[in-house]
């Protein structure tokens, strides 16, 4: 450990000095809490994310499925395919 961080861990390190402010202390127990609570947030917050990610993956994948039927292949590079098609009242319709 360098000596720059012993000194900042023997600050809130307890002890029996009576010369210690009680803000000090106070300081102290604020560091030692926050910090843990910044460790112990990192599991959760991970967690959530992947979940987050897996269902927003999920909804992607399952959009909306348009079902195509192919009437004729399509024709050359150059050439227009003929398209068919039949509405709701039963009438065929047909263009090129």
């Amino acid at each position: 450990m360098t000596r720059w961080a012993a000194i900042r861990v023997r600050l809130y390190l307890p002890d029996a000095n009576p010369l210690r402010r009680r803000a000090d202390r106070i300081e102290a127990v604020v560091v030692a809490a926050l910090l843990a609570l910044g460790v112990l947030a990192v599991l959760p917050a991970v967690l959530l994310g992947l979940h987050v990610h897996e269902r927003a993956t999920a909804d992607a994948r399952a959009g909306r499925w348009v079902v195509v039927r192919v009437v004729e292949p399509a024709g050359g590079m150059y050439g227009l395919p003929t398209v068919t098609w039949e509405r709701a009242d039963g009438c065929a319709g047909r263009a090129v």
